[in-house]
């Protein structure tokens, strides 16, 4: 069941959390979205820890539970069956870190990939206004 949960939660409700959760925290504090990079960051660390900590572990035991060598990705055996609970915590806790690392990522590379030029050079300078066109 730990790969059946994994599977569910990252697809649509992880993603999908972390999508309308770095939308929301872009569009509403300006602070945030010029300063993408760093949630962009911190969301690819936590991408990192549900693949990393989480999810290689998690093939691990599934390989382990169906007496195969290890798989990256096993597609039988139970941690697909529903009637066996095996590693469903796990599988749920890694589709969440999964889900809302990868969905929060692409949300924070796409607003920083549309800041313009002159936003770029207002992240170090701790929110002054600058008078753009305007001739010093």
């Amino acid at each position: 069941m730990g790969l059946c949960c994994c599977t569910l939660v990252s697809s649509p409700i992880g993603f999908f959390a972390g999508c309308g959760t770095a939308c929301g925290v872009a569009s509403s504090k300006p602070e945030v979205a010029s300063n993408s990079r760093y949630w962009l960051y911190v969301s690819l660390a936590v991408f990192a820890i549900g693949l990393l900590l989480l999810y290689l572990p998690l093939s691990y035991l599934c390989s382990k539970a169906n007496n195969t060598g290890w798989e990256f990705y096993p597609t039988y055996g139970p941690c697909w069956s529903e009637g066996n609970p095996q590693y469903e915590g796990l599988g749920i806790l890694t589709g969440g870190f999964l889900g809302v690392g990868l969905g929060s990522a692409i949300i924070f590379l796409i607003c920083h990939c549309r800041k313009r030029p002159e936003e770029e050079s207002l992240i170090g300078d701790n929110n002054k206004e600058k008078n753009y066109g305007a001739s010093v």
